[in-house]
């Protein structure tokens, strides 16, 4: 038989999920990348993954279409017939040896569907935050937000000892001193050498870029998407449809 309907849609679900984990650390890192590459003001009151959130909602939002019409509609559907349209020993199951829409076709290519599965998400992923995307300019009006308007409280820093007040023009969101008195490591940023919003756009750009995305995805995938095939039990699942 032919895997429409609930075999269609719980396999691509399987895959989905199966990704979720992958694709939360790359989300995660391009996360750690903005808050410690981009001054913003307001990071510490945001909740996790806040400046990121539009790649999470997006991504979700088209996946499952995605990868339904790449896998199914433009690869693994019609009858399995050969060039003289018999049907050859192994199909539908457990092993056919023709691209077609059945679930034993889909077990014996099995390496071609991980490899459509893949291409389909990393390529999703990457347009996402590609330059003029819905999703990108979410996150670009969410970073220039924080990124322009420094903090106003009156904040008490300890500088070798001393209790002082900051000032409400200057934000001392990264303090330059430690409450030791020693430098932590991080910028002291006010109203005037806070980064323009083109430093800050460009930044951002760099962590964004196409090809950077899909090298990310590539790096948490592993080599020959090692950690992106689970064909042991995606085999057994795809089988248990008829």
């Amino acid at each position: 038989m032919a895997c429409e309907g609930d075999c269609i849609r719980d396999i691509t679900n399987a895959f989905l999920g199966n990704y979720t984990t992958p694709i939360k650390k790359i989300i995660t890192e391009i996360n750690h990348e903005i808050l410690s590459n981009i001054p913003l003001s307001a990071s510490t009151e945001r909740t996790d993954y806040y400046y990121v959130s539009p790649i999470l909602e997006d991504f979700d939002l088209d996946a499952y279409k995605i990868l339904v019409n790449s896998l199914f509609r433009e690869n693994f559907h019609g009858k399995c017939l050969d060039s003289n349209g018999v049907q050859p020993a192994g199909c539908p199951n457990p092993d056919c040896a023709i691209i077609c829409g059945t679930p034993g076709s889909m077990v014996h290519f099995y390496p071609k569907v991980v490899q459509i599965v893949f291409d389909s998400l990393r390529d999703h992923l990457a347009g996402l935050v590609a330059p003029g995307t819905d999703t990108r300019k979410r996150m670009e009006k969410m970073i220039l937000a924080d990124a322009q308007e420094p903090r106003r409280k009156r904040r008490e820093l300890h500088i070798r000892g001393r209790t002082i007040f900051a000032e409400p023009n200057f934000d001392y969101t990264e303090s330059k001193f430690s409450e030791n008195g020693h430098d932590g490591g991080h910028g002291l940023y006010s109203r005037a050498n806070q980064p323009s919003k083109d430093a800050t756009l460009a930044r951002l750009s760099r962590m964004l870029e196409p090809a950077v995305t899909k090298k990310r995805m590539e790096k948490a995938c592993g080599e020959q998407l090692s950690s992106c095939s689970w064909e042991a039990s995606m085999k057994e699942y795809i089988l248990s449809y008829p």
